[in-house]
């Protein structure tokens, strides 16, 4: 059955809750590192003139292991991705490999590969540095479009730290770093798509190509699906939603957050979202005003068990904190709990950027729902839409397979749990080496939220409007100072060493902010009083002359 045309009954509305709305021949949601690293690596070694690749961070030396079913090339040609990109160089004539990778912060520096360019430069891909953001924001979305013909778009970077399959066992030798370095268990999901959408999935990433000179379209006949990857939806619409920051834009896209407040605002039975991050309160608002809308309503937030740095804990630990804070004080915390996952006792590195609501919508991409995803940093999700009782029922079956993982159950034992005690109570049926379990964000101790929070979770500008403000100029500089006093204080400095990096990016963050400050602080500068000789202006004019963009 042909899918809808995007009209009233549809949420995806083109220059508001999406950037462009058109449908996926075929669409597959990869559930972690190890279903996604094969696809991808199938995929490309399907390439046969262009590949683009965009990313928060992209390491060349992560592996893209060789999976069960590969025959003939796919069992010989290199599994480290920047051996992987200089093989196809040099074995499919006229293939063009892009790479372009955030130009991150110093602070960033310890956790990346320091060489990058020059390892896949020496080996024929073009690499580029995006710096297209604010101070302290960051290019976030990770994206890869093979000869424009198929995308991959979600929450998993090709870089360290990513790879894991379903079973998240604590002790898995695999899951090591080059460096031989083992890491924690990690959830994460991606999609796969075909068609008409990934014309469009090019056409952002060529119209935010840093420095311009974006690759041109290429057009290729040969169907490059992976044939080991099954599909999970024909013929459904899709919308690629935005989050793009001012600067560079003139005025911020805000397409995810207005997707996301959108569907909520739709959905009548089952929500289901996992996040890295949960800090941004109209998210938390909206769900708790449908709450009182829609009494059948019943939802499982699942996150991160704990921050994993002092940096997180005190940014992010105190966003979910004012984020839960909000749906506790609506009484509905019980019908939708923030909970996290666990395997052998441990948290997991949850770091899906995942939502489902009432088997009607799924999105899929880069943003977190934290403040800065909504307005300060790029981010691309993908959002399907169901319009078949087909797409519908697979909606429902991803959900109950994420779940199954989670808990450790078969699908069909969530499907009947879920259907017998809802959504909300399955963290209370599950005990076992994998399970949810309820978080309690009120006990961390993220004291210095109310001071690093506007550095580092910010949605917008970080000068307020002249409008807006009321208190004097100096006020934020001042918080900031006494974050670092705070930070190198003894008793602090010596039991928490992780803060000594906090302190000196608190430290260069401010150094940073000094020239975007002075810029926004030209235009809350009073004008010149006018001579008492010239003529005055009537009483309904501006006081400040004729209304520009500087003074609304």
């Amino acid at each position: 059955m042909s899918p809808s045309r995007p009209d009233s009954e549809s949420i995806l509305r083109p220059g508001q809750t999406c950037w462009r709305a058109s449908m996926a021949e075929q669409a597959t949601l990869l559930i972690d590192g190890q279903e996604y690293f094969a696809a991808l690596r199938a995929t490309l070694l399907r390439a046969r003139k262009l590949i683009l690749i965009a990313g928060w961070d992209i390491d060349s030396r992560v592996h893209l292991p060789i999976s069960d079913d590969a025959s003939g090339e796919a069992l010989t040609a290199p599994t480290q991705l920047g051996e992987l990109l200089g093989y196809l160089v040099r074995t499919r004539p006229g293939l063009q490999v892009h790479v372009t990778r955030w130009n991150y912060h110093w602070f960033y520096r310890d956790d990346r590969e320091p060489d990058t360019r020059e390892q896949l430069e020496a080996r024929g891909v073009l690499f580029y540095e995006d710096a297209q953001h604010p101070t302290t924001g960051c290019v976030h979305h990770k994206v890869v479009v093979v000869d424009d013909s198929i995308a991959f778009v979600g929450g998993i970077d090709l870089t360290h730290n990513r790879w894991d399959t379903r079973d998240h066992s604590s002790d898995d030798p695999r899951r090591r770093n080059e460096d031989g370095t083992s890491y924690m268990p990690v959830h994460d999901t991606q999609l796969c798509v075909s068609g008409p959408v990934v014309t469009d999935i090019a056409a952002y990433l060529r119209e935010n190509w840093p420095g311009g000179g974006a690759p041109a379209a290429v057009h290729v006949n040969d169907e490059c699906w992976p044939k080991a990857v099954p599909v999970h939806f024909r013929r459904i619409n899709v919308g690629v939603c935005r989050t793009l920051p001012a600067p560079p834009c003139t005025e911020p896209v805000r397409e995810v957050e207005a997707f996301y407040l959108a569907a909520i605002g739709r959905t009548e039975r089952s929500l289901y979202l996992e996040n890295q991050y949960f800090t941004c309160t109209h998210i938390a608002e909206a769900i708790a005003k449908r709450c009182r809308e829609a009494p059948a309503l019943q939802g499982l937030l699942v996150g991160m068990e704990r921050p994993k740095t002092a940096a997180e804990l005190h940014t992010m630990g105190h966003g979910m904190q004012r984020f839960h804070r909000v749906l506790a004080d609506s009484g509905v915390t019980e019908r939708v709990p923030l909970v996290a996952a666990l395997s052998g006792g441990e948290g997991i590195n949850l770091h899906s950027k995942l939502g489902l609501f009432d088997d009607r919508w799924l999105t899929v991409g880069s943003a977190n729902l934290n403040r800065r995803s909504m307005g300060f940093d790029v981010e691309c999700n993908l959002v399907l839409e169901a319009t078949t009782a087909e797409h519908r029922q697979r909606m429902a079956e991803l959900r109950n397979e994420l779940l199954a993982e989670h808990l450790q159950m078969t699908p069909s034992a969530i499907d009947q749990m879920v259907r017998t005690d809802g959504l909300a109570r399955l963290p209370t049926l599950a005990c076992g080496q994998r399970r949810l379990i309820r978080l309690r964000p009120e006990t961390l101790a993220a004291h210095l939220g109310p001071l690093l929070v506007p550095l580092f979770d910010r949605d917008c500008h970080w000068i307020p409007p002249p409008t807006a403000r009321t208190k004097p100029r100096g006020s934020f500089a001042q918080r900031a100072v006494i974050v670092l006093l705070a930070l190198t204080a003894g008793g602090w400095w010596g039991e928490v060493p992780a803060l000594q990096s906090l302190t000196k990016s608190v430290s260069t963050v401010i150094e940073e902010l000094q020239a975007e400050a002075a810029l926004s602080l030209r235009s809350l500068e009073p004008r010149p009083q006018p001579d008492a000789r010239q003529p005055q202006p009537s009483a309904t004019a501006s006081a400040h002359g004729p209304e520009t963009p500087q003074s609304r």
